[in-house]
C-alpha cells in the first residue's frame, strides 16, 4: 500500500497523518531551516488505542491515532456515530481497517473478536 500523507485537521500544517497510521512532525530547528519529517511515537492510553502529543496553540493535545486517519481519510461523523477497527486490533491504524459505525455496531464487532 501507497503511504499518503494529509494535513491533521484542525492543526498547523506541521502535523501529517498517513492512511497507514503514521503521525509525522516538521517543523523549523533554532537555525530558522527546516527540519526533516519525524515519525511520532505512539503511546497506548491503557484500552489498548494508541494516540500521540500533539502542540496545538502552546499545548500539548493527546490525540488517538484511529481519529485522526477517520478525520482525515474518510471524513465527518454524523453524531453518534463511532469509529470501528473493523479486525478488532485496536492497535492497526490503518484507513482499510477503519469505518464509521453505530454504538452497537461497534460494539457487536469488539465482542465478536473478544470470543
Amino acid at each position: 500500500m501507497e503511504e499518503i500523507r494529509k494535513n491533521i485537521v484542525d492543526c498547523s500544517e506541521r502535523y501529517k497523518v498517513s492512511n497507514i497510521g503514521r503521525i509525522m512532525s516538521e517543523g523549523i530547528d533554532a537555525r530558522g531551516h527546516n527540519r526533516k519529517m519525524k515519525i511520532l511515537k505512539p503511546k497506548n492510553d491503557g484500552w489498548g488505542y494508541l494516540h500521540v502529543g500533539l502542540r496545538i496553540n502552546g499545548k500539548t493535545v493527546n490525540k488517538k491515532i484511529h481519529v485522526l486517519v477517520a478525520d482525515a481519510f474518510i471524513g465527518e461523523r454524523a453524531n453518534g456515530m463511532q469509529i470501528d477497527h473493523i479486525n478488532g486490533d485496536k492497535s492497526d491504524n490503518r484507513v482499510d481497517n477503519l469505518r464509521i459505525v453505530t454504538r452497537y455496531e461497534n460494539y457487536k464487532n469488539e465482542v465478536t473478536y473478544k470470543n
